[in-house]
């Protein structure tokens, strides 16, 4: 747990948040191998919770889990069994199981990250519009569950 606090400030302290796109490319560089799977908008708590029961049984390990640090994504870190990080402005933290990247400067600037940053895109009632169109430009994988309710 340690690397994992050390990467977070080194983190922290190497990217521009103003540079959006080369910063989720270090970012993304820097978590490693495997799936970038990212959280957006706000789930129930029960959705939450079986969507991150779901995908830590199906993907484990090959995937990294980034949330937006949205009220939902507590629910999402506290189920999932794989490692969260959460991408926040720098000046914000969210208290949730997994690790803080305090890397934009304001909402905006992470949304920009974000939607740069992951591979495949699982997406709750309230996500950011620009994180789904940075995502759609890029060609991603993008998995709507509005309105869904959870049959665990």
């Amino acid at each position: 747990m340690d690397f994992i606090h050390s990467t977070a400030e080194a983190l922290r302290t190497t990217f521009s948040p103003s540079k959006s796109g080369e910063t989720a490319t270090e970012l993304r560089a820097t978590l490693g191998e495997g799936m970038c799977v990212c959280i957006v908008g706000n789930a129930p708590n029960e959705l939450s919770r079986a969507v991150a029961t779901k995908c830590s049984e199906a993907l484990g390990s090959e995937a990294i889990f980034v949330t937006a640090g949205q009220d939902s994504a507590h629910s999402f870190a506290d189920w999932c069994t794989s490692e969260v990080f959460h991408l926040i402005p720098t000046w914000d933290s969210t208290g949730f199981r997994g690790t803080d990247l305090a890397m934009g400067t304001d909402l905006q600037d992470c949304c920009n990250i974000l939607g740069t940053l992951g591979d495949v895109f699982v997406v709750f009632p309230g996500a950011e519009p620009d994180v789904l169109k940075k995502a759609s430009d890029r060609s991603r994988a993008i998995l709507p569950l509005l309105n869904a309710e959870p049959s665990v």
